[in-house]
């Protein structure tokens, strides 16, 4: 997962989105970051949990303890629990819901695509691609004008292309071969106009 993140990667990367944008008039914009989330409820419940063991260990446990043990012990299990809720948070990610997930990816992209003035192009065709690489997920913000101009079936063929991407072993080959795909698709339906100007950098880096 960490040659996502290469500069290596993000070059070729861009070369992609750039040929696409000259065969078709679309605006692509391709997002990729660690996580859509920081999941501090993960944490705090990871806190909880083991505050609560180890309470129940001095509750029950045939030993006296002394109560300024219990009292401390108590509370320094619960930062312990969250700093092992941080470390392992890839073992407790699978506690999460699936629909939790997917919405904090969506939630990120519809930000940063509002963040990234990807929805200011001209004629509306912006599209942005976000894939998160925690959640193991991606989700796809088109403006207006790309949105109608593709019809459903191929946005959700797109969609299911990209899943892909984070079955494979070889995730940031797979991610170039799948969009590069998209260039006959964009082609097709969103031909290239003349004098048309690239309003979006191929390599657009947005932070909220």
């Amino acid at each position: 997962m960490q040659t996502f993140l290469t500069i290596e990667f993000r070059k070729e990367l861009a070369k992609i989105v750039s040929e696409i944008e000259l065969s078709s008039e679309v605006e692509i914009v391709v997002g990729i970051k660690p996580m859509s989330s920081f999941y501090y409820e993960l944490y705090l419940v990871s806190g909880i949990l083991t505050s609560f063991l180890v309470f129940t260990f001095f509750m029950f446990y045939d030993h006296v303890f002394g109560d300024y043990l219990i009292y401390m012990g108590t509370i320094f299990s619960f930062f312990f629990g969250i700093t092992l809720g941080f470390i392992l948070k890839d073992v407790f990610k699978f506690f999460i819901p699936k629909k939790m997930l997917q919405r904090n990816v969506e939630i990120m992209a519809r930000a940063l695509f509002q963040k990234g003035g990807i929805h200011h192009t001209k004629e509306k065709v912006g599209v942005f691609i976000l894939f998160s690489i925690f959640e193991k997920k991606h989700f796809i913000v088109a403006d207006r004008k790309a949105q109608n101009s593709i019809p459903f079936e191929e946005w959700k063929k797109i969609n299911s292309n990209f899943e892909k991407v984070f079955k494979h072993k070889e995730s940031s080959k797979i991610l170039t071969e799948e969009l590069l795909k998209t260039k006959d698709l964009f082609s097709k339906f969103l031909p290239p106009i003349e004098n048309d100007i690239n309003e979006l950098a191929d390599d657009l880096e947005i932070n909220l």
